[in-house]
C-alpha cells in the first residue's frame, strides 16, 4: 500500500496528481490513499516524514508492515509530483529501496561485551549470515530485562572467544521492530542464525547456563555448530 500524506489545505489538487500515478500502476498490487499527515502520525514517524516542513510527503507501507519512503533530498527536490512518485513506486516494486525503521541514532562505538543494536544497523548486525546472533528486545523500564542484565553481560563475556557469536540487545521502544519476530513482552529473546536460518525464539529460564545451552542447540557456526550437532 502506498500512502501519501499532506497537509489538510489543498487536498484535492494532490487528490487529482495521485490519481493520475495510480493509473500507471493499476493491478500491479499497489493502493493509493491520500490523508491529512495527523491521521498517520505513526507510520510517517516510522518512515521519518514528520516535523520535515515539506507540503507533501509519501511512502510506501506493505501487508506485513514494512515501510519505505524517500530521503529528505528527494522531497526538497521534487519538481514535479507525478514523476517523483511514480520513480519511486517503480523503484519499489523492483526492489530497489531500503527498508525504513523506526531508529534511534546507530552508536559511534561500542562499549561492553553485550552489542547494541539499532533499527538502523538491525540488518548489517542481527541478520548477518556469517554469524550467530542473540538479541534481546528489552524495555528501559522493564524489571525483568533490569534483572537480565548481568547475566546477559556474564553471558557476552563468557563467548567472546567465539568469533561467529553476537550477543545483542536492541530497545525495543525506541527501534521498529523486524516482522520475522515476535515481540509480545519484555525481555523477548531470539537466536538469529547464520546462513539466513529462520530465528528461533527462546522460551527458557533467564540463566546463563541455559541460554548458553539454547545457543549450542540452535546456532550454525558457533560452537561448532549444524556441524557438530549432525554427527551427533
Amino acid at each position: 500500500k502506498a500512502v501519501v500524506s499532506t497537509q489538510s489545505t489543498g487536498t484535492k489538487y494532490w487528490q487529482e496528481k495521485t490519481a493520475l500515478v495510480a493509473k500507471k500502476f493499476k493491478g500491479k498490487g499497489i493502493h493509493f490513499v491520500i490523508c491529512d499527515e495527523s491521521k498517520q502520525d505513526t507510520d510517517m514517524r516510522a518512515m521519518r516524514l514528520t516535523d520535515l516542513g515539506q507540503e507533501t510527503v509519501f511512502g510506501i507501507k506493505t501487508a506485513k508492515g514494512t515501510k519505505y519512503s524517500p530521503d529528505i533530498e528527494t522531497l526538497e527536490d521534487m519538481d514535479d509530483f507525478i514523476e517523483t512518485l511514480t520513480e519511486f513506486v517503480e523503484d519499489f516494486l523492483d526492489g530497489k529501496l531500503p527498508v525504513r525503521r523506526k531508529s534511534a541514532p546507530v552508536p559511534k562505538k561500542q562499549s561492553g561485551p553485550v552489542t547494541v543494536v539499532v533499527g538502523d544497523s538491525f540488518a548489517e548486525v542481527v541478520q548477518d549470515t556469517k554469524k550467530d546472533v542473540l538479541i534481546e528486545f528489552y524495555a528501559p523500564w522493564c524489571g525483568h530485562c533490569k534483572a537480565l542484565e548481568p547475566k546477559y553481560a556474564q553471558l557476552a563475556s563468557d563467548v567472546k572467544g567465539e568469533d561467529s557469536l553476537i550477543i545483542a540487545k536492541m530497545d525495543a521502544t525506541a527501534n521498529e521492530v523486524p516482522s520475522d519476530y515476535n515481540v509480545q513482552g519484555f525481555p523477548t529473546i531470539y537466536l538469529s542464525p547464520a546462513n539466513g536460518k529462520a530465528p528461533v525464539e527462546y522460551t527458557g529460564s533467564r540463566e546463563v547456563e541455559d541460554l548458553k545451552k539454547f545457543i549450542k542447540d540452535n546456532a550454525e557456526i558457533a560452537f561448532g555448530g549444524s556441524a557438530v550437532r549432525d554427527e551427533l
